[in-house]
């Protein structure tokens, strides 16, 4: 059952101005593995209800719920303090929905990311100097630092531009909630502001991340725009929803460009072994997970992915793992997946001719058809070769 801890921070609607202004507020709720504690709903005039936990309370986001727009927070593994940074997140996000916000990113971009050296490198160079510029309190050094970050990212966008706007377009949609989630959790911990800061941009300058979790990576940086933000641009909250601006446009357009390059820094590693070691990760990430204890099934026909939560999708050629599963069209039935599963792909993400998951018991043949426990019912025949298990499905 749901921490009744929780209900110290229900009143979390109140609390919202203080973090954006104009919050517009929307429902939210709690969910465990067992109950969803929804607030705040229309559909239930406003009152807290208890529901039993369906799939459509999956990780921590924004849904579209009875209608409404509605934040999720999956509190298992979290603590009250993260539970309640989490939400002030998610019910941004719900902001950012009724704000009518269109500067999403194409997440086809971020999943076929080409690890090219060049890019890699001055992306570094970028992330050093906007770090740099994070820390330091001497003006005039900060907003050289500033100035050298924008140098390297208009480079990039010289040769890599499709890759620099899909990272400026997650830097506005996710930097933003991430600051106020940054404010939330400030406000509820017992910590030094030094301290929750580091929390939070820790991972700006990790070079592992950056080449491993290239949409992941956007998330500090974001953050750390947007408190360069505050202090340079006092108005962008304000202004965020009256235009179409990236907030690293925001940023760039308080800056005169620089004459010269800045010095570039010593890396104190291989960079070719840091992309070796991305592109390494990928293909662990898939053989890992065909080891999982149980049986691996293939189901082999043509179906087409309709829902995928793309930070959690990794692509090596054309196999695509969905780590925190999917939804796809097969057999006129749309099947929802919790389970880790690989797609085989055809000409694009979306168009699947396998797909490959580890189930606990092996599929039964029915009157009328092929049963699979907790996935559903399919037409096909069954194969099966040790404890790799093949289902081609009918057309």
């Amino acid at each position: 059952m749901i921490n009744q801890q929780l209900t110290e921070v229900t009143t979390i609607h109140t609390m919202l101005p203080n973090y954006w202004p104009h919050f517009i507020a929307s429902p939210y709720a709690y969910y465990d593995h067992e109950s969803v504690c929804l607030y705040h709903h229309p559909h239930f005039n406003g009152q807290e209800v208890i529901l039993p936990w369906n799939n459509q309370f999956t990780g921590s986001t924004s849904i579209i719920f009875e209608n409404e727009v509605t934040a999720i927070v999956d509190i298992n593994n979290l603590n009250k303090e993260e539970v309640y940074a989490t939400l002030i997140h998610e019910l941004f996000h719900c902001h950012q929905y009724h704000k009518k916000e269109k500067r999403f990113p194409n997440e086809l971009v971020g999943i076929a990311y080409p690890l090219e050296r060049e890019n890699i490198q001055w992306r570094i160079q970028e992330r050093e100097c906007l770090n740099h510029a994070l820390r330091i309190t001497n003006i005039n050094r900060q907003r050289e630092a500033i100035q050298a970050f924008i140098y390297w990212r208009e480079k990039r966008k010289e040769q890599y531009n499709e890759l620099v706007q899909y990272e400026s377009r997650i830097e506005t949609i996710e930097g933003p909630a991430f600051f106020i989630e940054f404010l939330a959790y400030k406000d509820i911990v017992n910590q030094t502001d030094e301290l929750v800061l580091e929390r939070y941009i820790k991972s700006l300058t990790d070079y592992s991340i950056m080449t491993n979790r290239i949409r992941h990576s956007c998330y500090p940086s974001g953050l750390a725009l947007c408190l360069l933000l505050e202090k340079f641009s006092p108005q962008w909250k304000e202004e965020l929803f009256e235009h179409q601006l990236t907030i690293y446009e925001i940023l760039q357009k308080e800056f005169e460009p620089i004459a010269r390059a800045p010095k570039k820094m010593h890396l104190p590693f291989s960079l070719d072994d840091l992309i070796q070691e991305a592109e390494m990760n990928k293909e662990l990430e898939i053989s890992s997970f065909k080891k999982t204890n149980g049986f691996l099934l293939t189901l082999i026909g043509k179906g087409r992915i309709q829902q995928f939560d793309p930070m959690n999708t990794i692509q090596s050629h054309k196999n695509f793992l969905h780590k925190n599963g999917m939804t796809i069209r097969l057999q006129e039935q749309s099947i929802y997946f919790s389970r880790p599963v690989l797609a085989l792909t055809e000409n694009r993400l979306n168009d699947v001719l396998q797909l490959q998951f580890v189930i606990n018991h092996p599929p039964e043949q029915t009157i009328d058809g092929i049963f699979i426990e907790g996935i559903g019912h399919f037409l096909g025949e069954i194969k099966q070769v040790g404890n790799n298990i093949y289902i081609i499905l009918s057309n």
